[in-house]
Order: structure tokens, then C-alpha cells, then sequence
């Protein structure tokens, strides 16, 4: 992953989570994959000040996941706040506000 001052998330296509916690990382990524729906986990930063960030590189499966993660009612519905900062936004999309 690329150092975190040159680093843009606006670049990352298919980013649906960010998260500081490695383990809630995994957790997504094994619910997801449970589902289907390939994810990938890319740290960022250093061992001290980590950030991973989940991927899914199918864009057809980025609606279904965000979905997942945030609204459905038998899915994760973790909250973003405090996880996705204001100043790390995820890509606007019709099923992704």
C-alpha cells in the first residue's frame, strides 16, 4: 500500500470500509467472502498508526457489499462514524450516499 501522504482514497476503486481494528477488518472480509463476495484487506500506514481498508475488485459486488456492511437489516449495519472520516470519503455512487 502506498505511504499515507501521497496516498488519495478517491484512487481505490471498490473501497467499501476503513477501519483502524485489524480483527473488525477480518470479520468483514470473512462476511462478505461468506457471501460470495471477494474482499481483499490492503493496510495502510505503519504497524503503530495501521489503517485497513476493504476492497471488493468487482465493482458489481460494491453496492451488494456497502449494503452488507451499513443498511441491511440482516447484515452488519456498522456505523461509519468515526470509522470513514469526513476527510476520507468513499467514492459517491447512486447506491453508495
Amino acid at each position: 500500500m502506498k505511504n499515507s501522504e501521497s496516498f488519495n482514497p478517491q484512487q481505490i476503486k471498490g473501497l467499501v470500509w476503513r477501519t483502524a481494528n485489524n480483527i473488525q477488518a477480518r470479520q468483514i472480509k470473512n462476511a462478505l467472502e461468506a457471501l460470495r463476495i471477494l474482499c481483499e484487506i490492503q493496510q495502510d500506514g505503519n504497524a503503530e498508526q495501521a489503517v485497513y481498508l476493504l476492497i471488493v475488485p468487482n465493482p458489481a459486488d460494491v453496492p451488494r457489499a456497502t449494503d452488507f456492511i451499513w443498511r441491511d437489516e440482516f447484515g452488519l449495519q456498522l456505523k461509519s462514524v468515526g470509522e470513514m472520516p469526513q476527510d476520507y470519503p468513499l467514492p459517491k455512487s447512486d447506491n453508495n450516499h
